[in-house]
């Protein structure tokens, strides 16, 4: 069975692939697996808040799609499940807080001048259904947002 959005989610975690640029405690804190995982739980999340998801309700992120991301990055490093999902979940968050900072102009990122570049590249091809294109501060602020409540629901277990 293939996403009917799998290219959007694809360019999706390419863009959080591309924003790693910009903080090399992110890029090279977390091994090249848990980033990836990272870049495609992110594009998830961005895709689960995305007002438009209607027409893909059966992808969420609890869906099959993650789970077989998860397995896959198990099979591929040789490591536990939970434990990489552990990892992946903190490197997702730290992806999306970067992201919601470059969004909203914050300093403090010695590559911040170049992540206008960044967007125009991907705006063209992010768009989201009627909302138009899914890289603002808002959304960025909401699937931020949506990570922190599931990991606080986690740690709750």
């Amino acid at each position: 069975q293939v996403c009917p959005r799998a290219p959007l989610l694809i360019e999706l975690a390419v863009f959080f692939l591309g924003l790693c640029l910009f903080e090399p405690d992110l890029q090279y804190g977390h091994t090249h697996w848990v980033v990836a995982g990272a870049s495609i739980a992110a594009a998830l999340r961005v895709w689960q808040v995305c007002p438009q998801r209607q027409h893909v309700s059966a992808w969420t992120r609890d869906g099959w799609l993650s789970a077989a991301v998860l397995d896959e990055l198990a099979i591929s490093t040789g490591g536990a499940h939970g434990a990489l999902a552990e990892q992946v979940a903190l490197c997702e968050e730290e992806m999306l807080e970067l992201w919601l900072a470059r969004a909203q102009g914050r300093p403090g990122c010695i590559w911040a001048p170049f992540y206008p570049a960044l967007v125009e590249k991907f705006a063209g091809r992010l768009w989201c259904g009627g909302s138009g294109v899914l890289l603002t501060a808002v959304v960025a602020q909401e699937a931020l947002q949506h990570a922190r409540q599931e990991c606080e629901a986690r740690e709750r277990r």
